[in-house]
């Protein structure tokens, strides 16, 4: 076997069997380049009537319909708008969960190969 041929299976070899980053911290999504972003709430605009009659102002589209969720803020009150906040943290390996590329607005990518993704609450700083 040539020696060049044989170098170029077992970094193969490596790729293929290296974990790879998966996972973020609670009240983080992935948001790209090996990093989670904190995700915010910002509370609907208004007085407390407009916030009981209207939704959120909508989410920011790389975080909706991806188990990320605005808890509530009264009774009647309705959720707020998810938000990418500034607090950055590198995204990390989670054995537990599929050993798959992590893609923007996920948390983990156990959440990411779910068909039913139940929404994780996000704080509201």
């Amino acid at each position: 076997m040539d020696a060049r041929d044989y170098a170029g299976c077992i970094e193969i070899q490596q790729r293929q069997g290296s974990a790879l980053l998966n996972a973020c911290p609670a009240g983080h999504a992935y948001s790209g380049a090996g990093y989670c972003t904190r995700v915010i709430c910002q509370s609907p605009s208004g007085g407390v009537l407009t916030r009981m009659i209207l939704s959120s102002d909508g989410h920011e589209r790389d975080l909706a319909g991806k188990g990320n969720k605005c808890p509530r803020t009264g009774l009647f009150s309705r959720t707020g708008s998810l938000r990418w906040g500034t607090d950055t943290v590198p995204a990390s390996h989670d054995p537990a969960c599929p050993n798959e590329s992590l893609e923007v607005g996920w948390q983990n990518t156990c959440l990411m190969s779910s068909n039913n993704v139940t929404p994780a609450a996000t704080s509201n700083q």
